[in-house]
């Protein structure tokens, strides 16, 4: 059991643009994996008091079997999801299609315990349309659903006739519950996903309030906002000021579209060449921000030197020689977003007075 869990944790933590969904799905494997337990005890119940009958015995034999499939498939992680639901859902579906059929033509039991069983029939179906609504999009769940309680009333109603008035109207009130469960279901899929989309229009709205227009970074407010933040929590890091070199020389030259592209290449370079819990922001005009978290100044160093070397050797821009200065400064106990950037700004601005194209710390 401990491998299995640390099996599932490092499948989640693989990429991480999709660890929010692999959570969800490990979340999901260990609901389904508690329902298996819980109906496992009653599976074994049920075949024990009806050992007498042929039918259980093969019913709740083949339901256990397939319960153990997909149980140790939720065990490895590579199976797909998906495959592992619409399994279930086939099992559900020929299981109590099965019992519903026997109970209607075969079945010598009483009227209390025809009842008793019949309604743990139409219980295993509202599990499968739940299941149904997790697998399909509402307009398919919902005629699969639909679907289903004509076919079971279909294949119930020459049988009907030949029932205890008190069993076929409690069969009727089953039914009306079954498709009443459906259209209740139709309506909490469409609620969720219009909760989903307004979610994604939030946080798609948030993205672009905190994103430069030009160049897809942070904009100077969402910058200014991490940095703070990374002051009050107590973390180390260094602050670097990035600025392109007779920038204005680059326009009057060549126009302001190769201006802008010239920001684009640039921006794009430094989130390349950064690890990812560093951050780059544009904080105006030809100006760029990084954030390196960490203690060794030594290493924030390097990395600022490395990054004016290498875009000095790149062949990115053309025929154009892109060129930068950058100011660094590591984060002290007293700092506050003004005096952060007073050190760095002074930092840059040594590198434009000594000639440019390098870089300098404080």
């Amino acid at each position: 059991m401990r491998s299995f869990f640390r099996r599932l944790n490092e499948w989640r933590d693989q990429g991480g643009a999709f660890r929010p969904f692999r959570r969800l799905n490990v979340s999901r494997r260990l609901v389904y994996l508690t329902a298996s337990l819980i109906g496992l005890p009653s599976i074994i119940w049920t075949m024990e008091v009806n050992s007498h009958s042929v039918f259980w015995q093969v019913a709740y034999g083949g339901l256990l079997v397939c319960l153990v499939i997909w149980s140790v498939a939720l065990f490895h992680p590579r199976v797909s999801l998906r495959h592992i639901e619409r399994f279930v859902l086939i099992v559900i579906l020929a299981f109590t299609f099965s019992k519903h059929v026997y109970l209607l033509y075969f079945s010598d039991l009483d009227g209390a315990s025809w009842i008793w069983e019949m309604q743990s029939v139409y219980w295993s179906l509202a599990i499968g349309f739940v299941i149904a609504y997790i697998l399909f999009n509402r307009k398919v769940a919902l005629v699969l659903c639909w679907g289903i309680v004509f076919l079971w009333l279909l294949v119930a109603l020459p049988q009907l006739s030949s029932l205890e008035k008190g069993i076929w109207r409690e069969f009727f009130r089953l039914e009306v519950r079954l498709a009443v469960m459906a259209l209740v279901l139709l309506f909490l899929a469409q609620a969720k996903d219009d909760l989903v989309k307004t979610q994604a229009r939030v946080s798609q709205a948030e993205m672009l309030a905190d994103r430069d227009a030009l160049t897809g970074l942070y904009n100077r407010r969402a910058a200014a906002r991490l940095i703070q933040e990374s002051l009050e929590s107590g973390k180390a890091f260094s602050l670097i000021v990035v600025d392109i070199d007779h920038f204005k020389k680059i326009n009057d030259t060549h126009g302001h579209g190769v201006g802008d592209r010239v920001l684009q290449d640039v921006a794009s370079f430094l989130r390349n060449h950064l690890r990812g819990e560093d951050v780059v922001g544009r904080w105006g005009g030809e100006e760029f921000v990084i954030l390196l978290f960490g203690e060794d100044v030594e290493t924030h160093q390097q990395t600022a030197e490395r990054l004016r070397s290498e875009i000095e050797r790149t062949s990115m821009f053309g025929q154009l020689v892109v060129l930068l200065s950058l100011g660094g400064t590591m984060r002290l106990e007293s700092d506050t977003l003004e005096s952060l950037f007073e050190r760095a700004d002074g930092a840059l601005y040594q590198a434009k007075r000594l000639g440019r194209n390098r870089t300098e710390w404080i």
